[in-house]
């Protein structure tokens, strides 16, 4: 598996929230783990006030009354610069830019499409997604458009993805199910571009374009 993985911003965007993130995947630095952020939300955190974040707060915190100041986000910086940043390429977007134009319209947001930072930061998470793996996150509302935009999915539960794992290979210090199992105390969701190895195929799914799959630990 890659060692990238990409942090959803709903990790970082609360007091309890930030500090448990900062812990959590401290431990796994340690062990070779590379976290990223989207480009767009690092570029915002560096060079917008909390102001011009609000909307990114509310979509990904999932409430209204948000307690950010510029000393919250002046913390949330400082955090935040121990990871690297996913920037795509733009080769990346050609090569993905038919779905992020359905996922980015009306079709999939309705009537509410976030502003342009937010759909910036979904849409380089699918880049990434497909082109490095891994993304954990703390919500799913946003991840439920790919499927809305017309993305396949299969979704597992943590007894059927223990369960498949332990049926198809025994556990070692790098293993995959190990990352699962570690990744579980960073986030809720696991999402993995692709169908992962220790997954039975599904014929009609075996060369589906877009294909992701949604771990709930």
């Amino acid at each position: 598996m890659s060692d990238r993985v990409l942090l959803d911003p709903s990790l970082l965007v609360g007091w309890r929230r930030l500090r448990k993130t900062e812990s959590e995947t401290g431990k796994l630095v340690s062990v070779g783990v590379t976290f990223v952020i989207p480009k767009s939300f690092s570029d915002s955190i560096r060079g917008g006030s909390s102001f011009d974040l609000n909307n990114a707060f509310m979509f990904f915190l999932g409430r209204k009354d948000i307690p950010y100041s510029d000393d919250v986000v002046g913390t949330l910086r400082r955090i935040t610069d121990r990871y690297a940043v996913f920037t795509p390429t733009p080769l990346q977007r050609e090569r993905h830019k038919e779905f992020l134009e359905v996922l980015s319209g009306q079709d999939v947001w309705g009537s509410r499409i976030p502003d342009p930072l937010v759909l910036d930061i979904v849409r380089e998470e699918w880049i990434f997604l497909h082109e490095g793996s891994w993304i954990v996150s703390r919500i799913r509302k946003h991840f439920d458009k790919f499927i809305k935009a017309g993305a396949p999915c299969l979704q597992f539960g943590k007894k059927a993805t223990d369960a498949l794992i332990r049926r198809t290979l025994k556990r070692k210090d790098n293993d995959p199910i190990t990352m699962v199992d570690k990744l579980r105390a960073v986030g809720k969701w696991i999402i993995v571009g692709g169908i992962p190895f220790w997954s039975p195929t599904p014929p009609a799914f075996a060369s589906a374009a877009g294909l992701f799959s949604l771990l709930d630990p």
